[in-house]
């Protein structure tokens, strides 16, 4: 087989590729327009990204044939075949984008009405004078360097105690916040407090049934997400196991595996960081596992030379 035959049928390839692809995304679009949804957002989103990538690595594909080609006929051939799929991708992406634009102000619509009900609904409610706290149920103070797990383990003690002691019912809402920030380290409230979206009126809570990101509790998901380094968010998604001693069940698991996924931004890793963070799940001699932990820019070549020197040292 000649180099322009092997390039052929690459090019052949990615192009069949690419338009399925699009195919796959175009029933993923119209699945989120039927019903709208974060999760269906996200999946939208995954599918617009595989037909990007699908889309430039046919683009290359048809430009390595075109460099070969020299019958005039045959580069129109291929032209036309490169457009055809440019085109294809173009409308695809715009399709996803499109959907994701209703079905996002959709659910803001809906969030928007479920906080003006419940807002209704509280102002409705009787007044509740601060009671006394549960204190066997308040959580230790969670600390600046905890690690994503630890804060959301930290996160479902802090719900129970706060609930159990009626602390969302109260009616002042600056005495919810002193319980909420008697909880953390002072480094932890600062973080909150100087956060562009804290506001003094925000509730300690979620909205119920459709959280609208206002609450204090979502606020602090988003300081530790700026807080803790990407590299960590994708080291944990890789080290996550079923609790099935905490009676995780595998459903349980999926979700929660999806959601940390998004927090890791997985759908952006390339072939080496995958390969990075198998190196940091799969290999046990912890000596080595120091050495790359003390590495300031994480990344394969950085590790591959950490593992030189550390070769060199034991020998």
């Amino acid at each position: 087989m000649t180099t322009l035959q092997k390039a052929s049928a690459a090019a052949n390839g990615y192009h069949g590729s690419a338009i399925r692809r699009c195919n796959e995304a175009k029933l993923i679009v119209e699945a989120l327009d039927t019903h709208e949804s974060h999760d269906g957002i996200a999946e939208v989103r995954k599918a617009l990204h595989k037909v990007q990538e699908a889309g430039v690595a046919a683009e290359e594909a048809f430009a390595a044939v075109l460099l070969k080609v020299t019958r005039d006929e045959e580069v129109e051939t291929w032209k036309d075949r490169a457009e055809t799929v440019s085109n294809a991708t173009a409308e695809t992406a715009a399709l996803c984008l499109r959907s994701i634009g209703v079905a996002e102000g959709k659910l803001r619509a809906a969030a928007a009405h479920a906080g003006q009900a419940a807002a209704a609904a509280a102002a409705a409610a009787p007044a509740v004078a601060p009671g006394r706290l549960v204190e066997a149920l308040k959580p230790t103070l969670l600390t600046i360097d905890a690690t994503p797990i630890e804060v959301r383990q930290w996160k479902r003690k802090l719900v129970t105690y706060l609930r159990r002691s009626g602390v969302p019912n109260w009616q002042d809402v600056s005495d919810q916040h002193s319980v909420f920030f008697g909880c953390m380290e002072s480094a932890v409230e600062d973080r909150v407090m100087h956060h562009d979206r804290y506001e003094d009126t925000a509730a300690v809570l979620p909205a119920d049934p459709v959280p609208d990101g206002s609450s204090l509790v979502e606020l602090l998901d988003e300081v530790y997400l700026e807080e803790v380094p990407l590299f960590n968010r994708r080291l944990e998604f890789f080290q996550m196991r079923q609790r099935t001693g905490e009676g995780e069940t595998v459903e349980q698991f999926v979700e929660l595996l999806e959601a940390r996924a998004r927090e890791a931004e997985v759908h952006l890793m390339s072939r080496e960081d995958l390969i990075m963070f198998r190196c940091h799940t799969g290999v046990v001699e912890e000596g080595m596992l120091v050495e790359w932990r003390r590495l300031e820019t994480p990344s394969l070549p950085e590790m591959k030379r950490a593992m030189t020197r550390y070769k060199a040292g034991k020998a």
